[in-house]
């Protein structure tokens, strides 16, 4: 039987992913005077809680199933511990048909999917709000991520992948390390890289997912999503599109855009090249050069993709060649399908579809 004014602490798993927290009640009732000093105890109580940057850098794994290890290190890697807490930063890997979900509150946590290996950290000296930061980089593999505001301080939870950046905040999603692609079930995310200036991916809404990959020379990205593109400096709204971009990797100039269903910035199906941040429709020889470069910067993407995880799974890229030969075709497409007078054809035929439309617009009034 409880005690007058005794703490009881009970214990709960959410049935997604396990994470047991802890619910605290009086059990009995305490004496009057307890209560008129319980809202001040529970002010500060709360205030040192949220605000005690230590408790802040651990972490706790809530679930594991098969072999799933955790280390100070890549040397030092041991099975891990359910329910147990460990300190920031910290290195997990999970094997053949294992998973493993880290906890760093009730609203923020991840699951790291089978053969899959990622580092936590803060957000590093020069963040001045590291001690609220999250960095998982998954250096391999999947991940699953379940990133909720919560109660002050919000943590700050974003997940680098070798070639890219992705955010949010109330958040569902998943993102393919091995493969560059980054999808939304609830919320939204954001996809960019430091390797690509001139295409962001600042808002892709839930349902949608994005295949994003800088390659040596041309960056390939594939989007299907409701949300925003910045494009070569400019800011295209993306309502249900199906689309394909192949560009000059980091220029803000010869770049192929392919919308296969939907709309972006206003504009419906088919094959443009971005000229004075507007896309225009392909004509005259480009018609058949399109097609073949997005296909080639396809290729060159998904193998610099695969060498970057390899680089950071410390494992041999046997590839080279291979990529190298891509690279060579793709920029050799580009430079085939921007050449001045490519380009020049392209827009002398819109110029002349616009006069032509005016005109029929003017014989019909």
């Amino acid at each position: 039987m409880a005690k007058l004014g005794e703490v009881h602490h009970v214990d709960y798993h959410d049935s997604d992913w396990g994470f047991p927290r802890k619910q605290t009640r009086l059990t009995a009732n305490p004496p009057l005077a307890m209560f008129r000093y319980l809202p001040g105890l529970f002010a500060v109580t709360c205030c040192f809680l949220s605000a005690n940057p230590v408790q802040a850098q651990i972490f706790t794994v809530s679930v594991t199933h098969g072999q799933a290890e955790i280390g100070k290190s890549r040397d030092s890697y041991h099975a891990a511990t359910v329910n147990s807490s460990y300190s920031i930063p910290a290195w997990g890997k999970t094997e053949d048909s294992s998973s493993m979900t880290i906890a760093f509150n009730p609203e923020n946590r991840f699951r790291l999917l089978p053969n899959s290996e990622a580092q936590v950290t803060t957000g590093g000296e020069g963040d001045s709000n590291s001690a609220w930061h999250r960095v998982v980089s998954l250096k391999i593999g999947e991940a699953s991520f379940d990133h909720n505001a919560g109660t002050a301080p919000t943590i700050h939870l974003d997940c680098e992948t070798p070639t890219a950046v992705c955010g949010a905040v109330g958040t569902v999603y998943d993102v393919d390390a091995t493969r560059g692609i980054y999808s939304v079930s609830q919320g939204s995310i954001s996809v960019s890289s430091d390797q690509e200036d001139n295409l962001t991916l600042p808002s892709i809404g839930a349902g949608g997912s994005v295949i994003y990959d800088p390659g040596q020379e041309n960056t390939y990205s594939k989007g299907d999503f409701t949300g925003t593109v910045i494009l070569d400096g400019e800011r295209f709204h993306a309502s249900d599109a199906n689309f394909t971009v192949a560009k000059q990797k980091g220029s803000s100039s010869q770049t192929a855009v392919r919308i296969a269903s939907g709309t972006l910035g206003g504009v419906g199906p088919g094959d443009y090249l971005m000229d004075g941040g507007k896309l225009q429709p392909v004509t005259g020889k480009a018609v058949a050069i399109h097609p073949q470069y997005l296909a080639a910067a396809k290729t060159e993407g998904a193998l610099s993709v695969e060498r970057a995880v390899d680089r950071a799974a410390n494992r041999p890229f046997g590839r080279d060649a291979e990529l190298s030969s891509a690279t060579a075709e793709a920029t050799r497409l580009r430079i085939a399908l921007f050449t001045r007078e490519t380009v020049r054809e392209t827009v002398k035929q819109t110029v002349q579809s616009i006069i032509e439309q005016q005109t029929r617009n003017v014989i019909g009034h």
